[in-house]
């Protein structure tokens, strides 16, 4: 027997390879499957050219009206050097609140620093 309570989630995994984070703008566009609200699992970012200046963040956020608290991760200039992993904790990730169902989301970066890349991977449940 299945029912809505009981079903395994849908995921999904976003992974983006060196993107350009130093630029700022949209990164990439996400919906979820159809009436099917969503939870950040997991938001990792592997720096893989060093970040300058300034940190630049990273925001998961509904094109509108945006979410009162987005899912966020920052990446920090300050001594970074390829290879570095930075995720956002999971205890911090279930403070955020569900994301709304049939909604396009939108990966963006700030650009905060003036040089910077990385790898980004984003897993997102569905229920």
């Amino acid at each position: 027997m299945s029912g809505q309570f009981y079903d395994n989630p849908q995921r999904t995994i976003l992974h983006l390879d060196a993107a350009a984070i130093a630029t700022g703008g949209d990164l990439a566009t996400i919906v979820g499957p159809a009436g099917k609200v969503g939870r950040v699992r997991r938001f990792d970012l592997v720096t893989t050219t060093a970040f300058t200046v300034a940190d630049s963040e990273l925001s998961l956020d509904t094109i509108t009206p945006s979410l009162t608290t987005p899912p966020s991760l920052t990446a920090a200039f300050t001594g970074s050097a390829a290879g570095d992993v930075t995720r956002a904790a999971s205890s911090a990730l279930q403070g955020f609140s569900d994301l709304p169902a049939d909604s396009p989301l939108q990966l963006a970066s700030d650009g905060g620093s003036t040089a910077g890349a990385g790898s980004i991977e984003l897993e997102i449940d569905w229920y």
